[in-house]
């Protein structure tokens, strides 16, 4: 994806368009106030949080009862070594690390990007297989990505989104995303050399 920031803006308002007035957006919009006054999830939000990213492994998310729920959550939240947040949400049934990078990002959407198989291909990391060592990486160069575009994190992932929706092939084969390299400032090459 061309990265300047004009593309961005331009991307995620057309994701913005997508989503207007429809269940997604109202979603996401009552799980970001849930967070605003609480740093756990409970099973309500925890179950609605899993519909929005990943709706099929639902029956998984089920199986969880509230009080765990919570108390991995608050945990997860709380911990200070990245590493720890993802083991404690990954025990949660049905959670991946696409859903725990979910629940990280809306819990701090300043800090954390949600890790998404669109997003991955737009910035050619669709070879990359999921794991702690990938989210670690992917979160830090995004957030880098975004302080340099000077646009929030769910902003540059609305646009990553957007960009594979309209560009990626249909097929299964991981093709790369059309790059212009040329429209890349000097700064965005460097941090994908990284």
């Amino acid at each position: 994806m061309p990265l300047g920031r004009e593309t961005v803006l331009r991307y995620a308002s057309l994701y913005g368009q997508r989503v207007v007035g429809k269940q997604d957006q109202v979603d996401e919009a009552e799980l970001r106030t849930w967070f605003v006054q609480h740093r756990f999830l409970d099973r309500h939000h925890f179950l609605k949080l899993g519909r929005w990213k990943s709706p099929r492994p639902i029956r998984w998310y089920e199986q969880n009862d509230a009080d765990t729920v919570e108390v991995i959550t608050r945990a997860a939240i709380a911990s200070t070594d990245e590493r720890r947040k993802m083991d404690l949400l990954r025990q949660l049934r049905g959670v991946d690390y696409r859903v725990a990078s979910t629940i990280l990002h809306f819990a701090d959407p300043d800090r954390y990007m949600i890790l998404d198989v669109r997003a991955k291909w737009s910035l050619g990391w669709d070879d990359r297989r999921d794991s702690v060592e990938l989210w670690i990486d992917y979160t830090h160069h995004v957030c880098a990505l975004a302080r340099l575009l000077n646009i929030p994190l769910r902003t540059l992932d609305m646009a990553l989104w957007e960009f594979s929706k309209q560009n990626q092939p249909r097929s299964k084969t991981n093709q790369p995303p059309p790059r212009d390299q040329d429209a890349l400032p000097d700064e965005l090459a460097r941090l994908r050399a990284e």
